[in-house]
């Protein structure tokens, strides 16, 4: 994910070694942030618990927080599961017992406590999407804040 503002008229943009882009000094790109998620979409209905997706990552990166954003006030829970490429299909949980969620008549959810998640992915490592509980919401999305290593 990119961000940041325009360069100044006449000024020498250069990158930097994590591959952004500077402006005198001044970041005005940086590549060492991003985000990995998933999206759920019941169609119009309340979608069904259990498996919703693979993804497989392509570089090193630490989970350093999460978003869940839904279409309508209501409660979700997913639990977000890692595999090496060499294992999958099998995964076990990263979240431990805080497991991404929107709380009872809400709309949204974030956090940066990520105590006894499993944070660093490997580059290839699998993440496996389940969602645990839902009630009112028909469309959500997990978003997976990351810095690359």
């Amino acid at each position: 994910t990119a961000s940041g503002s325009a360069a100044t008229d006449g000024h020498v943009v250069t990158g930097d070694a994590q591959g952004g882009i500077k402006d005198s000094g001044t970041t005005l790109i940086s590549l060492t942030s991003g985000a990995i998620g998933v999206t759920i979409d019941g169609g119009g209905s309340v979608p069904s618990t259990g498996f919703h997706g693979y993804i497989q990552i392509p570089y090193n990166c630490t989970i350093t927080g999460w978003t869940m954003l839904g279409n309508v006030g209501g409660a979700a829970q997913i639990t977000v599961k890692r595999s090496t490429y060499a294992a999958f299909p099998s995964t076990s949980s990263i979240v431990a017992s805080l497991p991404p969620n929107i709380p009872a008549t809400n709309q949204k959810n974030t956090s940066t406590t990520l105590t006894s998640w499993g944070i660093t992915i490997t580059v290839g490592d699998v993440l496996e999407f389940n969602l645990d509980s839902i009630a009112t919401i028909t469309w959500l999305i997990l978003q997976l804040q990351v810095t690359k290593t």
